[in-house]
């Protein structure tokens, strides 16, 4: 995630929040301390942004902060928000926004321009579908440290001042591709394949993707307000992935949904394949669902 998108996601979250609590609620919406603490955060960050984009992010959270109330709490005259930061969603749990009250729990995730799920780190594979399986983890990252590290000696062999993933596209344009990308992406689904069948291992890594708590996906780009239900999701019980390149994959549940996945670099420097592992992930998107959605 870049600077400005990050300033731009923030400005986004403080301003539902600060509409939530002045529009709503007859006035009595109290925020926990640690959401306090983050509207005081990104308030610098929504202070930052231009003032048309200001003005934008709070007409369209009026429009939100209205459909939540009427949707969720039409009869409620108190409620508490919560916020949560970055890390909470490595837990499985994409929750941005928590609105309680006594009778009804909501759980709000916001995207702004942006329509990836995850970005998930290939060498945390084990994690993500659950298996605690030392022996086998420790091999698997092995595997993963010694693709970094002979691309990076590959890489400096060409030429030694390199430093930047740039540079070495700009001398070698397939190395990327063909020595990490794809190796990287060959164990990681060597891994996966081993249990396309099992159950309780497909389940794990679906709802590591989707989310493991039932939530209100909003995402607005340009005029659009999107709202999408994930609530009550069917399990799946199998998966199956096919190639699309060197570094993209398709991953279809016979829930009906299917995911895409891109391997792609998380950090311009390369200085860490040559003594660690490559700060790579996988940029998670939806390809289909079989849950609809609303637009405001």
């Amino acid at each position: 995630m870049t600077k400005k998108s990050s300033t731009t996601g923030k400005g986004f979250e403080y301003s539902l929040c600060k509409t939530l609590k002045a529009d709503c609620f007859k006035g009595s919406l109290q925020f926990t301390t640690n959401a306090e603490k983050l509207q005081l955060n990104d308030k610098e960050k929504y202070l930052k942004l231009s003032e048309h984009e200001r003005q934008y992010f709070d007409s369209q959270s009026t429009k939100i902060a209205k459909y939540i109330e009427s949707e969720y709490f039409p009869n409620t005259n108190s409620a508490t928000l919560d916020r949560f930061g970055d890390g909470h969603g490595t837990k499985g749990d994409p929750t941005d926004i928590q609105l309680k009250s006594d009778q009804e729990t909501l759980n709000i995730s916001l995207k702004h321009n942006n329509l990836s799920l995850k970005h998930q780190r290939p060498a945390n594979l084990y994690r993500q579908i659950g298996i605690v399986d030392n022996i086998s983890e420790e091999h698997y990252r092995a595997k993963i440290k010694q693709i970094s590290n002979d691309f990076f000696n590959c890489a400096k062999t060409i030429d030694s001042s390199i430093y930047l993933f740039k540079e070495v596209k700009e001398v070698e344009p397939n190395l990327i591709d063909e020595e990490l990308y794809k190796l990287i992406s060959e164990e990681y689904f060597q891994v996966l394949n081993q249990f396309t069948q099992v159950s309780e291992v497909v389940q794990n890594f679906f709802f590591f993707l989707i989310g493991n708590v039932n939530y209100l996906q909003i995402t607005m780009s340009e005029n659009l307000i999107k709202i999408t239900k994930f609530n009550d999701i069917n399990s799946p019980t199998s998966m199956e992935f096919s190639r699309v390149s060197n570094s993209t994959f398709d991953l279809k549940f016979n829930n009906g949904f299917v995911f895409n996945l891109r391997l792609h670099t998380a950090s311009s420097r390369i200085e860490d394949c040559g003594g660690k592992c490559c700060s790579l992930k996988f940029d998670t998107k939806f390809v289909q669902m079989p849950i609809s959605s609303q637009t405001l």
